[in-house]
């Protein structure tokens, strides 16, 4: 009798977990915390507020139209962060976006229109705000593409290609070229990948795999060994920290005359830096842009590395 009530009831938790997770509902303490803001606010939301309740301090600022959730004397360490549906969201991670005004999280959709993907792009099942939090803006690469470049290239090479934006942003600015080959090792990605260009072969991993020649290469790679966000792993120790070595070695098996990476914009004063900068037979320059700068609603700054074979 008992062992059947447990069942049940194990039953029942994932069954709301379900429920939750599809309608994208947010879980009764998010709720608490926006339902305080709500009515502390009363409906003004021109002034900022920081409320004190349970030990937290909910914190609202009318300029980002965002809701901070902290510790005492921890503001810039926030618990969570509630977003207005109609404000420029903070970046995109892999945590969820969260909409206070909406009480719900953000849909995958919402989070393709964030990074700038078309209506056309065919949504991945699972994993999205993970996803979506390692891609690349496309409006800015379609900028970097068409700004830099100085013919069109016929083939590119997708590294640790995600779900495919540079593929996007490539087909957008160069509509003949060819994709000869993505690498990636993620499931959920490779899923998404495919199910948008079935016909680009699947490369796998990068430090195995020899990369095929091409005209362009672009490559987003693993941002967390430079991120202020990670402050737990950051640096050297980090398991993606010469991940680096690995996209220079490429470029040169791949013989492309043209290459773009991305990272997060402190990349740009890491050591790692230097490697790229000092790679032979290439004329290269960086910038650092914002996705709000691009109309788009989310503050993502990024660092773009254009190489150009001399």
């Amino acid at each position: 009798m008992w062992s059947e009530i447990q069942s049940s009831y194990i039953v029942c938790i994932k069954l709301r977990i379900k429920v939750l997770y599809i309608m994208k509902l947010l879980h009764k303490s998010h709720l608490t915390y926006i339902d305080t803001f709500l009515s502390h606010a009363k409906g003004d939301f021109s002034k900022s507020y920081d409320i004190h309740a349970d030990g937290k301090i909910i914190s609202y600022r009318p300029s980002s139209k965002r809701l901070w959730v902290s510790k005492p004397n921890c503001f810039r360490n926030s618990t969570n962060i509630y977003e207005h549906s109609t404000g420029i969201v903070n970046t995109l991670t892999q945590t969820n976006t969260k909409f206070w005004d909406k009480k719900r999280k953000a849909t995958a959709r919402e989070l393709a229109t964030y990074q700038g993907f078309p209506e056309s792009f065919k949504l991945p099942k699972g994993y999205v705000q993970n996803l979506f939090g390692n891609s690349i803006a496309v409006p800015v690469v379609t900028h970097i593409l068409s700004t830099y470049i100085p013919k069109a290239p016929t083939t590119m090479l997708d590294i640790c290609a995600g779900i495919g934006g540079f593929h996007i942003a490539a087909k957008q600015v160069f509509p003949n070229i060819e994709c000869v080959g993505f690498y990636e090792i993620k499931k959920p990605a490779i899923r998404c990948y495919q199910k948008n260009f079935p016909t680009t072969p699947l490369l796998g991993d990068l430090t195995l795999e020899k990369a095929p020649l091409c005209d362009l290469l672009c490559a987003g790679f693993p941002c967390q060994p430079f991120s202020c966000l990670n402050k737990m792993t950051h640096g050297e120790n980090h398991k993606n920290y010469d991940m680096i070595d690995h996209i220079v070695n490429k470029i040169k098996e791949s013989q492309c005359k043209y290459f773009i990476l991305e990272n997060v914009a402190a990349f740009a004063k890491s050591p790692n830096f230097d490697r790229v900068k000092h790679i032979p037979s290439y004329h290269i320059q960086h910038t650092i842009l914002n996705a709000c700068d691009f109309g788009l609603k989310q503050s993502r700054k990024r660092v773009y590395i254009i190489g150009i074979r001399r």
